[in-house]
């Protein structure tokens, strides 16, 4: 018997593995530009995500952006899907299952992040303004 058939499997089964791993390059497809990307804003892990990215390529305004965002969908927003899903009257086999309830937070979190990304709040730009001068080191955004 020959190991070698075992070894061409292994090896087959480990490729599609290593080409899903994320490049580490700055052009990475999951890197945030001008807001989340559509991987990033699909994960649980978005907003870290995010901002990890815009740490990475070192703009102060993207962090600031991603920083503003997640505050604003995580403080503002998010409670008010919580709130609505509390006082829901759904009577006897219409309330929520285990699983539903398990796995709400996760899509409140999800669709909070939607809203905030695409609805343009002012909030969202005075909250990033007031974070890149505290991240700038002059206290001027920009430098």
């Amino acid at each position: 018997m020959s190991i070698s058939p075992l070894s061409s499997a292994s090896a087959a089964y480990r490729a599609p593995i290593a080409s899903s791993r994320v490049p580490s390059s700055s052009a990475s497809p999951y890197a945030a530009s001008s807001g989340s990307s559509s991987f990033a804003s699909g994960s649980a892990l978005a907003p870290d995500l995010a901002l990890a990215n815009a740490a990475r390529d070192g703009s102060p305004r993207g962090l600031a952006l991603e920083a503003a965002r997640t505050l604003v969908s995580e403080a503002f927003v998010k409670p008010v899907f919580a709130q609505m899903q509390e006082g829901s009257l759904a009577a006897g086999p219409f309330q929520p299952g285990t699983g539903e309830r398990r796995f709400r937070p996760l899509l409140d979190a999800a669709l909070a992040g939607k809203v905030v990304e695409s609805a343009n709040f002012d909030l969202v730009e005075r909250l990033a303004d007031r974070f890149e001068r505290a991240i700038a080191p002059n206290g001027v955004p920009g430098t």
